[in-house]
């Protein structure tokens, strides 16, 4: 307390390791036995143990959050490899524009996090797009937005319009501003890539994916969507 001061020898000073120090002072000015001081240091070598053991926890619980992630990212390539095998596989076999949309579409359905594909084609503007095959439980939703409303693009007629993907992630966050997110949310999509088909800056079609999950086309996904359009282009 203020007005007080204690003596070197009332107090004593023991290291735990690289954690820090343990401090102890004797108020009655008398020192400390051998007996105190050895009790000291017992206590300071089992904190010091249980501070390893505390850190040595938390880099293992980082390493297998790490590894587990990495494991996931992993898996997740696989599947995106083996998916555009198939789809590929799917092109070769196709025996006609009509085959080739329906088998890319089954494929990319197959894919997580993918709950509902679509392909669209221009009949006469390019945002003038009718639908020509799909997968997955949105066929109601199609039938929904698939209306002359030049006011609010659909995802697949923004990528029609721009010749560029168009993805939004947060769907719930546009159903004030664009009446498809009212409707997509309905189906309980959250995510939607719409992705063009061109071949020297003439628009063939659309592919659009919607997902349950927000946020779920990142930057693998899109490579892969890109890569499939591509594919259909030079086979179609």
């Amino acid at each position: 307390s203020e007005g007080t001061s204690t003596d070197a020898s009332q107090l004593l000073v023991v290291p735990v390791g690289d954690f820090g120090v343990l401090v102890a002072a004797n108020a009655a000015g008398s020192g400390f036995e051998d007996v105190d001081i050895e009790l000291f240091e017992v206590l300071t070598v089992n904190a010091e143990s249980a501070f390893q053991r505390l850190r040595s926890d938390q880099v293992h619980a980082a390493i297998t959050d790490e590894l587990s992630a990495q494991q996931s990212r992993v898996s997740e390539l696989n599947n995106i490899i083996d998916s555009l095998q198939a789809i590929q596989r799917r092109l070769a076999d196709s025996e006609g524009e009509d085959a080739l949309e329906r088998g890319v579409c089954q494929e990319l359905l197959g894919m997580d996090p993918v709950d509902f594909v679509w392909m669209g084609r221009p009949t006469g503007e390019d945002t003038d797009l009718s639908a020509s095959a799909w997968a997955g439980d949105g066929d109601g939703y199609l039938d929904s937005i698939l209306v002359d409303n030049p006011d609010s693009l659909v995802p697949a007629q923004q990528a029609a319009s721009t010749h560029s993907t168009y993805t939004v992630g947060d769907i719930p966050g546009q159903v004030f501003d664009c009446p498809w997110a009212k409707d997509a949310l309905s189906y309980g999509f959250e995510s939607v890539s719409s992705i063009p088909l061109i071949y020297d800056d003439v628009l063939y079609g659309v592919i659009t994916v919607y997902s349950q999950i927000p946020e779920a086309f990142d930057g693998l996904h899109k490579t892969l969507f890109t890569d499939v359009a591509s594919l259909i282009v030079n086979y179609g």
